[in-house]
């Protein structure tokens, strides 16, 4: 929770930083522009509540939505909610090293989520609990993958989570996995 709270950062550049652990931007709701080149790791909560975030780009992360304990064994679990109630979120860029990800309300409340652009070759880890329908708390948006992996990223739960579905008032919409 390094920076929570501070209503006033609308800039971040961090061109060294690894690893953002949990909520450390938490509800800085004036934050506009990231810059975290080298970021490997994204826990929980570390962007929740930042309403005016409008693109993010994460080119070298392995683990999103993730809290990583380096050391003699690099351990690493799940917990989600990432990008939680960015509300003005439109654009988010995953590069090719993303290894895992976690669906547990990551895109929860990001009602102007557009495109997600992973380039990772091989879909990433994406844990998906049958259990809980997440579908339902995200908004129509464009998944775009390297060509050569469109249907590798269907057969996973990346697939599973593109797909409209029916359910009383739960969300029914339409989203697309194309080819970068």
């Amino acid at each position: 929770y390094t920076f929570i709270d501070c209503i006033n950062l609308k800039k971040i550049d961090f061109p060294e930083m690894r690893k953002v652990m949990t909520g450390s931007f938490h509800n800085c709701t004036s934050l506009e522009e990231v810059k975290l080149e080298n970021l490997e790791a994204l826990g929980e909560r570390a962007f929740c509540g930042c309403t005016k975030l409008k693109k993010i780009e994460l080119p070298r992360i392995k683990y999103l939505g993730i809290n990583v304990e380096e050391g003699e064994d690099e351990k690493w679990w799940y917990d989600g909610d990432a990008f939680v109630g960015c509300n003005s979120l439109e654009t988010v860029v995953l590069g090719n090293s993303l290894m895992y990800t976690d669906e547990h309300y990551l895109f929860e409340g990001c009602n102007s989520l557009k495109d997600v652009y992973c380039y990772a070759t091989n879909p990433p880890m994406y844990r998906y609990d049958s259990d809980w329908d997440i579908r339902q708390f995200i908004g129509d948006f464009v998944l775009h993958v390297p060509a050569s992996s469109i249907e590798a990223y269907k057969e996973t739960a990346w697939g599973k989570i593109m797909q409209s579905h029916n359910g009383g008032t739960d969300y029914v919409g339409e989203r697309t996995i194309v080819a970068i």
